[in-house]
């Protein structure tokens, strides 16, 4: 990428500046040229038909670098016609247009492009300049295997060379040619990319890059390396972004210093497809999305437990990273544990800013540093292993870290090494239960049609089109991973109203154009009705009526019997809440479609009165009935475990969620309520029409069964 930075009257005045010095100091006799198999026998220059200009220049360098068989540069160089962006390129098996932009940051991992990523996987389309660019070094290399060149320099015409390039080439090739050196390619132009490049130097001369260098401007390319790159195509993306992902499969090396610089004061003929998206970085236009993502600290973060009490401690740092907006994916299965490793051997962008008790991936940490080289490794353990220590350390980096796990200052240890705020929460219980890996799963198969709405967007919830990507998910097909059994149920018909389990509300919510009170609730002889009226009330145009548990239940399965209202803009609703933190799972009937029922999951980390209340919209998904629910009685059913979420109608599974699926699951007692309502949101339910009241609610039966593990 030769894009350019810095000024350019500069830049230009240190390039004279070299050129003087270049004249004036004593030339070093080039000696790595030669017709020999074990010399350089070609250069090739990619110039424009259109920029003469450039190859004059460029020969006129060659001309001043003399050789040992007493001929300059210039005498190996032979012009190669670059492929003209602005004819019209057809359509080429040798280039794939489209790239990812993961694969931008597998080369220079910048942070603030992994925030993009976990948003949304987005797809970038190469310029023609850049496909010209690409087409016209392939042909060099096909060139070279067709000519039989041993090994060819190929350079692009906006280049000059350093004043110790003859001398350090002379030293390069001689290690190459007495230490037998294997190469497929050894770039003597690069410019590191900011971020970690992972470069390993060798030698006095030459570095092994993993992955972390730009510029494709001046490169030597053994016969060999060039049928290797070939049988590579297509190439995805800018050359030189995807030259980067093909080191692991060639003999590439560095000359320790670029001996081979870009003139970067000469305005450039590319044009950038990442630039557009680099513009983009850090810009949110959610002001809330912002202040929650500046409470985040160093990432990504990997937290592996060794102690016996892993569960109870990695469920504490989980709440920890939540609340200071972390995406915190904590391992519940075997599964789960397998796919991640998957995911770090196939060099996928993971999608969390933390990763915890993914005690299988130890043995990938040096792959996985190699991809996350500023990522924090925490080891949690009882006894100290200093033998792990020492293997652990000679693998990764420094950001490795041990923590005693009975010390009280885990979570404060954890804070300040990742530099986030600490959250005193040592004596609340946290709800978790580990799963059991041996646990037998069914399969069921889902035939319902569904539609994803627009859903929120904060740092606890995945957006659902990535879902797909990153844990392994099948939109009609679920794994139910039930674990639970039914214990101490529940079952009210309603026959008379139980004011120590029952409470009616006398209030209402901004978005509802309705005020609850106890008047617009009335049992009869089998269950309860909820009506919708013209009364006015506490400032509302109409009033209805809503029925909540007094205590709240944690996991358990919770049915309902009930006939919703059909009618634009009223909204019948079963579902569990609390405030306080926000979380909540829905079952609700759209009135101008009552065919449909429309599934919700808010989450919020914390614990009780941490205020953390964010959203307005979830994560709903509306599915399609095969009845008009507001005919007749149904039953609808959410059964609820900590690592899963099943809805179900006349018992028939229509929906499943597990964890990050695409929040976590709710993990805080929650309230179970049935209400009826009239949104202002037209887009939601339709336009209000009060000539629909009084509208009726009808209830027959609701019956909970709390889950024992």
């Amino acid at each position: 990428m030769n894009i350019i930075t810095g000024n350019k009257n500069y830049l230009f005045l240190r390039f004279k500046i070299k050129q003087v010095l270049r004249i004036i100091r004593k030339k070093v006799i080039l000696t790595a040229f030669g017709k020999a198999n074990n010399q350089i026998n070609k250069i090739f220059i990619i110039n424009l038909d259109r920029q003469t200009e450039r190859w004059e220049l460029i020969k006129k360098e060659l001309k001043n670098i003399p050789t040992n068989v007493n001929i300059n540069l210039s005498n190996f160089s032979e012009r190669f016609s670059a492929i003209d962006a602005k004819i019209k390129l057809l359509n080429n098996t040798k280039i794939n247009s489209t790239y990812k932009l993961q694969d931008q940051y597998f080369v220079d991992p910048d942070p603030r492009l992994l925030k993009i990523i976990r948003e949304k996987e987005i797809n970038i389309e190469l310029t023609n300049q850049e496909t010209a660019v690409a087409l016209s070094h392939i042909s060099v290399w096909e060139k070279i295997i067709l000519k039989d060149v041993s090994n060819a320099l190929i350079l692009e015409d906006d280049v000059y060379f350093e004043n110790k390039f003859s001398k350090t080439l002379n030293l390069l090739w001689e290690e190459i040619e007495s230490s037998s050196l294997d190469f497929d390619i050894i770039f003597l132009s690069y410019k590191k990319v900011e971020h970690n490049p992972d470069i390993k130097k060798v030698s006095k001369n030459l570095s092994v890059p993993k992955r972390g260098i730009w510029w494709f401007s001046g490169y030597i390319l053994s016969n060999n390396g060039a049928k290797k790159l070939l049988s590579k195509l297509p190439v995805i993306g800018p050359i030189d972004l995807w030259i980067n992902h093909e080191f692991a499969n060639l003999n590439v090396y560095l000359s320790n210093e670029s001996i081979i610089n870009q003139k970067l004061f000469v305005q450039s003929d590319n044009n950038y497809s990442i630039l557009p998206i680099l513009s983009q970085i850090g810009i949110k236009s959610n002001e809330t999305f912002i202040l929650l993502d500046k409470l985040k600290g160093k990432n990504p973060v990997f937290v592996f437990d060794l102690s016996e009490n892993c569960d109870t401690t990695l469920s504490k740092i989980n709440t920890l990273l939540s609340l200071n907006s972390y995406r915190a994916y904590k391992n519940v299965s075997e599964r789960d544990s397998l796919h991640v490793k998957e995911s770090i051997k196939q060099k996928q962008t993971l999608l969390f800013d933390a990763y915890l008790g993914f005690n299988l991936i130890i043995d990938n940490l040096s792959d996985l540093i190699n991809f996350y080289p500023s990522g924090i490794i925490i080891i949690i353990e009882e006894v100290h292993d200093k033998s792990l220590q020492s293997v652990l350390s000679n693998e990764i980096s420094t950001n490795l870290h041990f923590i005693n796990s009975n010390s009280k200052k885990v979570f404060k240890q954890v804070s300040k090494l990742l530099q986030i705020k600490y959250w005193e929460f040592n004596d609340i219980k946290l709800n978790q239960v580990k799963i059991d890996k041996n646990i037998n799963s069914e399969k069921i198969q889902i035939i319902n049609k569904f539609k994803y709405l627009e859903h929120d967007v904060n740092p606890w919830i995945i957006p659902i089109q990535n879902i797909e990507k990153y844990i392994p998910y099948n939109h009609t097909e679920f794994e139910i991973l039930s674990l639970a059994k039914p214990i101490d149920g529940i079952s009210d018909s309603f026959n008379k109203m139980d004011l120590n389990y029952w409470k009616l509300l006398d209030d209402t919510f901004p978005s509802n154009l309705a005020h609850f009170t106890k008047r617009n609730f009335r049992l009869n002889n089998s269950g309860f009705e909820i009506t919708i009226t013209n009364d006015k009330l506490e400032g509302k145009q109409y009033s209805s009526s809503a029925i909540v548990t007094k205590l709240p239940h944690i996991y358990g399965s919770f049915e309902i019997s009930m006939k919703p209202i059909k009618g634009d803009g009223i909204i019948s609703a079963f579902f569990l809440h609390r405030n306080d933190p926000w979380q909540e799972i829905d079952i609700e009937f759209l009135g101008n479609d009552t065919t449909k029922i429309l599934l919700n999951v808010y989450y919020n980390p914390g614990f009780e009165n941490t205020n953390y209340n964010y959203g307005v919209r979830g994560t709903p998904i509306l599915i399609d009935l095969d009845f008009d629910a507001s005919e007749d009685f149904h039953l609808y059913r959410i059964e609820w475990e900590y690592h899963e979420i099943r809805w179900y109608v006349d018992n028939k599974i229509i929906h499943s969620r597990r964890t990050w699926m695409p929040t976590p699951i709710p993990d805080l007692p929650l309230n179970v309520y049935v209400n009826a309502w009239i949104t202002n949101s037209e887009a939601l339910a339709g336009k209000f029409n009060n000539i629909l009241l009084p509208a009726i609610l009808h209830v027959k039966l609701i019956e909970f069964y709390k889950f024992e593990y």
